[in-house]
């Protein structure tokens, strides 16, 4: 879901395609290879070519952040090496190659102008945007704060430090899912909330943050929408499976 909202999967990929690879990876034993030797190449912007591509290391970078790390001790070697899985073997046009894991070196701003840190900074922005995460978490686990603020308030910190030249976005909402698991939730949530608009009212939510002074009770808020829909879809999921196993 994060590529599709990110507008980077291309037309006629279907959800069957999506899942046989993202189970392949899931069901896979491990160690994985997280980074393969040479990576193969996909687009960072989507080709249906590399489609394939794309998905796996979106699927790895999942299983790594959500499933391989301790809830509560990401740092920035976590998010780097997560970022470089997600984005190993991206390419931007023909011949410009992703650097994944590495920090941005040249000034950034978003589509609505808001203007990022500047590369000098980021390294000190990240580290306290852990810092900030690993200091909250007790707080959701204690009944104190909510794990859709935490997620949100982890999600936005990071996008607007925005520390990468590519795949921010991609990356910010593995690293929501990752805190909702640490919460407590026993599955990754992916943001959208099944709407067919679920990318731009994922987009309004941003912008209001931005023109907000960085208030997060609406990004927050669709957090919430996003795991109530995953709830209802996999209770429905296994309401079928167990209609089909007692037939």
């Amino acid at each position: 879901m994060g590529n599709k909202t990110e507008g980077t999967l291309p037309a006629g990929v279907t959800l069957s395609q999506t899942c046989s690879l993202v189970e392949g990876v899931f069901s896979a034993p491990g160690p994985l290879d997280y980074t393969p030797s040479p990576a193969e190449p996909w687009s960072a912007e989507g080709a249906y070519d590399t489609f394939g591509s794309q998905i796996t290391q979106h699927a790895k970078a999942l299983r790594f952040l959500c499933f391989e790390q301790v809830p509560g001790c990401l740092s920035s070697g976590v998010v780097r090496r997560a970022h470089a899985i997600l984005m190993w073997g991206a390419r931007e046009g023909n011949q410009c190659v992703v650097k994944a894991g590495e920090y941005r070196s040249t000034p950034a701003h978003s589509d609505t102008g808001y203007v990022y840190p500047e590369p000098s900074l980021i390294d000190q922005e990240v580290e306290r945007v852990v810092a900030k995460f690993n200091e909250n978490l007790p707080k959701v686990l204690s009944g104190h704060m909510d794990p859709e603020l935490l997620a949100a308030q982890l999600f936005y910190d990071m996008v607007t430090a925005h520390p990468f030249e590519n795949g921010n976005g991609r990356l910010c909402r593995l690293l929501a899912a990752f805190a909702l698991m640490a919460a407590g939730d026993p599955f990754p949530t992916p943001l959208t909330d099944g709407h067919k608009d679920t990318r731009s009212r994922y987009r309004h939510v941003l912008r209001h943050a931005d023109k907000h002074g960085g208030d997060v009770s609406r990004l927050a808020a669709h957090i919430m929408e996003c795991r109530s829909f995953s709830w209802q879809s996999l209770m429905a999921n296994d309401h079928v499976g167990d209609k089909i196993s007692t037939s």
